[in-house]
């Protein structure tokens, strides 16, 4: 069996993935993610973890999954350029999660400006991962 098929079928799946957390945090209300993020700070004051340990931990994490989905893209076919664009897209991703966890870490409050900011990032990734998506079922 060619690579480049079993890549795409599993890329398939993997934006599907990606794109419906996507379509959620477009969709998600500013009071829902108020409440996530208090969760969010009570679980790292319960088990007592550092900001930087989980600005590292969030940082490898995300950086890892490009990596990967970058590998599933090279496999299933993509041009050079798109992966460039791809990889630009996610890494201003990578940048605006580190500095959303960096703000709420030290405890900064949370407003609608910085939910607008995810918003309008996860439309940005619901539109390559759309185009990706249209690419592999065409291809």
């Amino acid at each position: 069996m060619d690579i480049a098929i079993v890549a795409s079928g599993i890329t398939i799946f993997v934006t599907l993935c990606v794109l419906g957390y996507n379509l959620f945090q477009v969709t998600s209300a500013y009071g829902s993610m108020v409440t996530q993020i208090g969760q969010f700070k009570a679980y790292v004051q319960e088990e007592q973890l550092t900001p930087a340990l989980m600005r590292r931990f969030n940082l490898i994490l995300m950086s890892s999954l490009l990596g990967l989905y970058l590998l599933l893209l090279f496999f299933s076919g993509f041009a050079w350029w798109f992966l460039g664009l791809v990889l630009s897209k996610y890494l201003l991703t990578v940048w605006l999660s580190d500095t959303i966890h960096k703000y709420i870490l030290h405890d900064k409050p949370f407003d609608s400006g910085h939910h607008r900011l995810i918003r309008f990032d996860a439309v940005g990734n619901v539109l390559v991962l759309s185009f990706v998506l249209v690419a592999c079922i065409w291809a």
